[in-house]
């Protein structure tokens, strides 16, 4: 107990110190755990990929999550070629950083592409070839904070509309895919500001009031959440449900137009 309220203590000091720089900060706690301090007031330990994620919004960009070095496959940032960027239907070779595709970078709507891209033009933004390719869609693998995920191109015609993330983690208990959401959620929240929606939906109430058991209720299908953040050209949701002990976690970027 004593050790809580010395930690806790500490906490409510870096916070103070931290608050002035980021809206969530990890920091570290004067016996050397690493928290991560919220914008609400709150803390929590920090995981790896809480330190990854606030490695990269605070420009330490280093190696990226799937090992081939900067300029790699992040949450946003597409592993594009370095040597030709590629160019948007209006004609603009977008140059940018590693930290600026992250944050959100206007020359880019999905990755390293814009809506509207020809599959050409989507292949050549990515380092490595797809890994499936059909009439509307291409497919690709990468490591997402430290996570398996796929990604999928959607083109209506020869044109990009749609860009997906869908995580592919194996996890022997539910709250672990529970716990991967939040952390999507938290690095999107950082990314976009608050979301236009963030809604729980509930088929059966008993597990509500029992947060630790709410991967379980997804597995199962009593629980889906969805969260939305609306920018100039792009809707992004981010959507985690299941049943019959599956559960779907993705990020959906589409085309306002």
């Amino acid at each position: 107990m004593k050790l809580k309220g010395y930690i806790k203590r500490s906490c409510a000091v870096i916070f103070c110190l931290a608050a002035a720089l980021y809206a969530d900060q990890i920091a570290t706690t004067p016996d050397g755990k690493q928290v991560l301090l919220r914008s609400d007031n709150t803390w929590r330990y920090a995981t790896q990929s809480d330190i990854m994620a606030n490695k990269l919004l605070s420009g330490e960009q280093g190696t990226n999550a799937s090992g081939g070095g900067s300029g790699g496959a992040t949450l946003l940032a597409g592993s594009g070629n370095a040597n030709k960027p590629p160019v948007s239907p209006d004609g603009r070779r977008p140059t940018t950083s590693l930290l600026d595709v992250v944050r959100g970078d206007a020359s880019f709507d999905f990755r390293k592409a814009r809506w509207g891209f020809t599959r050409r033009q989507v292949e050549q933004s990515e380092a490595n070839p797809a890994l499936k390719s059909s009439a509307d869609k291409l497919e690709y693998k990468i490591s997402l904070l430290g996570m398996s995920c796929k990604i999928v191109y959607t083109f209506a015609g020869d044109n990009l509309i749609k860009g997906s993330y869908f995580l592919e983690q194996d996890h022997p208990d539910p709250a672990q895919y529970y716990a991967d959401f939040t952390v999507l959620k938290d690095y999107l929240r950082q990314i976009y500001g608050t979301p236009v929606s963030d809604q729980d939906f509930w088929t059966n109430d008993i597990y509500r009031a029992d947060r630790k058991n709410w991967g379980f209720a997804v597995s199962i299908g009593f629980l889906s959440y969805r969260v939305i953040w609306q920018g100039p050209t792009t809707k992004t949701v981010l959507t985690i449900n299941g049943g019959n002990h599956a559960i779907n976690t993705n990020i959906d970027y589409a085309s306002i137009k």
